[in-house]
C-alpha cells in the first residue's frame, strides 16, 4: 500500500498541474469511498496537509482509479524506475521536466513529436534539443 501511495504522488509530481489557489478545503470525510482507500494511508495526516496538497492528492487518485489495469502496471514499473534511481538522478529528471514546462506548448509539442519520430524517450529530446528549440 505504500507504494501504491507513493506512485500517486509521484503522478501528481510529474503529472497533475498544482491546484489552484482559493479552492474550498475538502476533508476526508467528504472524499468518495474509492479515493478514500487508494488514500487510506493518509488519513492520520490529513486535516495537517494544505488544501492544495489534499486536491492533488485527489486528483492523482482520481486519475489513478479511471486507468486501465495495463496502465496500472506500467505505472508501477515506472514508479519501480524512479525509485531504484539515485537523488542526483531524480534531481536530474526533474530538473528537466521543470525545463520542459518553462518552454511555450509549441517548442513542447515539437520535442514531443521529434520523441515520437524517433522513438526514444522525451527526456532524451528535451536534453539534446531543448535549447534548439528554446531559441527559435
Amino acid at each position: 500500500m505504500r507504494i501504491l501511495i507513493n506512485l500517486i504522488v509521484l503522478i501528481m509530481v510529474l503529472f497533475v498541474a498544482p491546484a489552484s489557489r482559493g479552492e474550498q478545503d475538502i476533508t476526508w470525510d467528504s472524499l468518495n469511498p474509492e479515493t478514500r482507500q487508494l488514500l487510506q494511508g493518509l488519513e492520520s495526516g490529513w486535516d495537517q496537509l494544505s488544501p492544495e496538497r489534499r486536491q492533488n492528492l485527489i486528483r492523482g487518485a482520481e486519475r489513478w482509479n479511471a486507468m486501465q489495469p495495463g496502465e496500472r502496471r506500467e505505472m508501477q514499473q515506472r514508479f519501480r524506475n524512479w525509485q531504484e534511481r539515485s537523488p542526483a538522478e531524480r534531481r536530474a529528471i526533474r530538473q528537466r521536466f521543470e525545463r520542459f514546462r518553462s518552454l511555450a506548448p509549441a517548442q513542447q509539442q515539437r520535442l514531443r513529436d521529434r520523441a515520437d519520430l524517433v522513438d526514444r524517450p522525451l527526456q532524451q529530446c528535451v536534453e539534446q534539443g531543448g535549447e534548439e528549440d528554446a531559441q527559435q
